[in-house]
């Protein structure tokens, strides 16, 4: 208590206090940036000095506001975070009206997509940034922006390949939104430019069109479909599920979606260049978004995009008995309800008693039954995809079964 502050860093002054609490001080007016080698020392009224703490690699961030633009709050869902860099606190009206103008694009994308809406919920952070822009917009040693999140062009010696900062990504989206999925994070310029990754980014100069296909590669774990430099192809299997080194259609990872449509008049099969090689690399279509952008998915990548948000968002978020273990007085009927995450149009559901299908409205997640039972059963709710979007889900990803056993008293 009564303690001062002895600091060698000017952006922690004694005058940025404002209450002495205990053991905390709270201070304001903090100069947005990074600390380096910041040393901080207390003072006791008794003349007594406390231990150093440093401040090394700390950032203080301006957060203008926290939004969301859709969903939900609780951690069910999809839980997607755009964040913004190079935009100055005047300039933010832009980034709230891009942010919103691509999150309606990704859910509009598709039919698929739209089906998927439900399971989606849509966050924003509006990081400040000191300087407007990004590193590098005019070379690959170009001028260089004080940004929150250090957006920069020319990353790994390309181009219009857009990094950022992932720890200070992370550090903002796990503060402001601690459920986070997913992280796209928009920069402020006109010079067209984006990445995969961990965490997606856009310039506004590579717009929606942009998003989605990032998203393809974050979201989804899909491969660029391109060539781009690159002259030899991998060794082994690509992990990636839209890439191949084997050339069999009879064996390709995909061969359960091979004949179906392909665009350009063609259907899914082999077609040689991806993965930035021209030969050696297989693609199952001609050209999808994730070669071309604003293109359709076509079925091999539609799979992969599905299965990703199945498994973040879950194929249910709750159900109703909570418990596996029912009592149920005799002659009175058991209610049982299931909330999917994607809802009616997505997902159907069987219901079974005693593992006997039975007739109920069509998909139907409310299921009323009992009354005539006079001893224990089992009700089952088997919930899977509906869409036909997903023909292989080796993990289970898009399906779920919930089990009651009821005691009849």
């Amino acid at each position: 208590k009564n303690a001062t502050v002895v600091s060698n860093c000017g952006k922690l002054m004694p005058s940025n206090i404002i209450a002495n609490i205990e053991t905390s001080f709270i201070f304001t007016d903090i100069e947005v940036g990074t600390f380096t080698d910041c040393n901080i020392s207390l003072i006791s009224a008794e003349g007594n000095i406390s231990d150093s703490v440093v401040l090394n690699d700390f950032t203080f961030f301006k957060i203008l506001n926290t939004n969301k633009l859709r969903g939900r709050s609780d951690g069910k869902g999809l839980d997607y975070v755009i964040l913004a860099d190079g935009f100055q606190e005047h300039e933010m009206a832009l980034f709230r009206t891009k942010a919103q103008e691509y999150a309606d694009y990704i859910l509009d994308y598709d039919d698929n997509l739209s089906l998927q809406r439900n399971a989606w919920n849509i966050f924003t952070v509006e990081t400040v940034s000191k300087e407007s822009g990004a590193d590098n917009i005019d070379g690959k040693d170009g001028t260089k922006v004080d940004t929150a999140l250090d957006s920069r062009f020319w990353c790994r010696d390309t181009k219009r390949l857009l990094c950022i900062n992932g720890k200070k990504v992370s550090l903002v989206a796990a503060k402001y939104v601690p459920q986070f999925d997913k992280v796209l994070i928009i920069t402020n310029s006109s010079k067209y430019g984006g990445a995969g990754g961990n965490y997606a980014t856009t310039s506004l100069g590579g717009g929606a069109k942009m998003v989605v296909h990032e998203l393809g590669h974050s979201l989804a774990g899909l491969a660029d479909e391109y060539t781009y430099g690159k002259t030899n192809p991998p060794s082994s299997e690509p992990k990636r599920p839209n890439v191949t080194i084997n050339n069999d259609i009879a064996t390709v990872k995909w061969r359960h979606w091979v004949g179906t449509e392909g665009g350009n008049g063609g259907s899914i099969g082999l077609y040689e260049g991806g993965n930035y090689v021209p030969e050696g690399v297989w693609r199952p279509t001609e050209n999808s978004l994730m070669r071309s952008l604003g293109r359709p998915f076509y079925a091999v990548n539609a799979e992969a995009w599905a299965l990703a948000v199945y498994k973040a968002a879950g194929v249910t978020y709750s159900h109703t008995p909570e418990s596996s273990n029912v009592s149920q007085v005799k002659g009175v009927d058991s209610n049982f309800t299931i909330e999917p995450s994607m809802g009616a149009n997505a997902q159907k559901i069987t219901w079974q008693v005693d593992d006997v299908n039975q007739t109920v409205a069509d998909n139907n997640f409310t299921f009323i039954f009992g009354a005539n039972k006079m001893h224990n059963y089992k009700v089952k709710a088997i919930i899977s995809d509906r869409t036909g979007v997903i023909r292989k889900d080796p993990n289970k990803h898009s399906m779920e079964t919930i089990e009651w056993n009821v005691t009849v008293n």
